[in-house]
């Protein structure tokens, strides 16, 4: 197992019940389908791709809601086995881009697949780690009882990164999304870029909020009543919005990238 990181100099204590609040995503239409209280800090939530080959928009989606959450502390992030050969590992310059900054950010490299789960358990049991983030393949409904109660022990979140659609698998997270990379928006900012980084989201799974049909190619080609939804990540807020909101903006001027120091972490 391998361990990267950079010093951290923040102050590490164990989270209180008052702490540790819920939180949404920005969305309207996304949090109306949520739990009155938000997304659970103290729970374990995965994001799975809605077909193999789509993963590499996980991350993004994945970066965006530790943004929204807007917690404090490093991020302990655990790749496993020939994960990060695949899809790579996280990029300093791209978790700026979404808040994050990169010494606050705990790499742990494990080499063998089924050594994730050990790595998970342990690091949610940190002190004064703001969450916890695991990529690979989702462990069995044994492994995430036990992510599941840690999490609500020690009070913090964990998100876990799927390799694969996941369909049907029994599991004890409070959330399931699916996302699927979409074509975003021209970047006000900056209109000969490659435009603002874009998501199709679905929710099929949300213990104690409105659950939202699985994610299908067929509903993909031909969304009903909005959804799926289809956001897009600002990162002049920093925050999830509406594609129509972004286009309607007037380019503020030359491009800047928020400085790091009011984000994440």
């Amino acid at each position: 197992m391998q361990v990267m990181t950079t010093p951290f100099d923040g102050r590490l204590e164990r989270a209180s019940p008052s702490q540790v609040p819920g939180w949404h995503t920005g969305v309207e239409m996304i949090d109306r389908c949520l739990p009155e209280s938000g997304l659970a800090r103290d729970g374990l939530h995965e994001v799975v791709p809605v077909r193999r080959g789509c993963q590499s928009g996980l991350a993004g989606f994945v970066l965006g809601l530790l943004a929204e959450c807007r917690a404090r502390g490093p991020v302990i992030w655990c790749v496993g086995g020939r994960q990060g050969e695949e899809l790579g590992l996280p990029y300093g310059p791209g978790l700026l881009r979404f808040g994050l900054s990169p010494e606050r950010l705990v790499l742990v490299r494990a080499r063998k697949a089924e050594d994730v789960q050990f790595v998970l358990e342990e690091a949610v049991k940190t002190d004064g780690i703001a969450a916890v983030v695991g990529e690979g393949a989702l462990p069995c409904f044994t492994g995430s009882r036990r992510l599941s109660l840690l999490c609500r022990e020690w009070r913090r979140p964990c998100l876990l990164l799927g390799d694969g659609p996941e369909a049907g698998k029994g599991s004890a997270a409070l959330t399931r999304w699916q996302i699927a990379s979409g074509r975003g928006p021209s970047d006000p900012r900056d209109p000969e870029g490659p435009g603002l980084t874009s998501w199709h989201v679905g929710l099929p799974r949300v213990r104690g909020g409105r659950v939202r049909p699985a994610l299908t190619e067929d509903l993909l080609r031909s969304p009903s009543g909005g959804y799926p939804w289809r956001i897009v990540w600002d990162e002049e807020t920093h925050r999830f919005c509406s594609p129509v909101l972004v286009s309607r903006r007037a380019a503020p001027g030359p491009y800047r990238t928020r400085s790091p120091e009011a984000l994440v972490g």
